[in-house]
């Protein structure tokens, strides 16, 4: 398209841009966000939470509201895709969906499968038992390995204080 010396409102933003960078277009860092997001998805996004996989590789959670995830599609699938990142949607402050990496997925459907499978099973086995008897024996054992839990943090929790008392004294 040849110039006709006129400016349009998109080149002056561009040419303001450049100027400001030296002539390069570089994406903006606001607060340590990571620097393939857009000044917009930067302003989005609510949160990053860090995670290592099997590998120890360090990957990030983002939440980002749908808005902002609608006007950056691209780049929010570029990072799962190739960063292997999650991102958790959010609409009206409230988690809606995620998009994760293909491999996570089929992970997840897969361990949903043997989850109902296994959930199956046992409702197989234990069809006989009266549901009352059933429940009263689920509180029972959960009471007995919270007061086991218990009482192992208080033992805990005793030791540290003797060993304090031990280095003070």
């Amino acid at each position: 398209m040849p110039d006709t010396g006129r400016a349009t409102n998109r080149g002056a933003v561009n040419q303001s841009k450049s100027a400001k960078t030296g002539g390069q277009e570089r994406p903006l860092n606001l607060s340590g966000r990571p620097p393939h997001l857009t000044r917009r998805a930067s302003l989005a996004i609510l949160n990053h939470h860090g995670h290592n996989d099997q590998y120890g590789v360090l990957k990030m959670i983002t939440e980002i509201n749908a808005v902002a995830f609608r006007q950056n599609l691209g780049e929010m699938i570029n990072q799962v895709q190739f960063r292997h990142d999650s991102i958790v949607i959010k609409k009206d402050g409230k988690m809606v969906a995620a998009l994760v990496d293909a491999k996570l997925f089929e992970r997840i459907r897969q361990m949903r499968e043997r989850f109902d499978a296994l959930a199956g099973r046992l409702a197989q086995a234990y069809a006989a038992v009266p549901a009352q008897e059933g429940l009263a024996e689920i509180n029972r054992i959960t009471a007995k390995v919270r007061s086991q839990a218990r009482s192992k943090s208080i033992r805990a929790k005793t030791r540290q204080d003797a060993l304090r008392r031990a280095k003070k004294g």
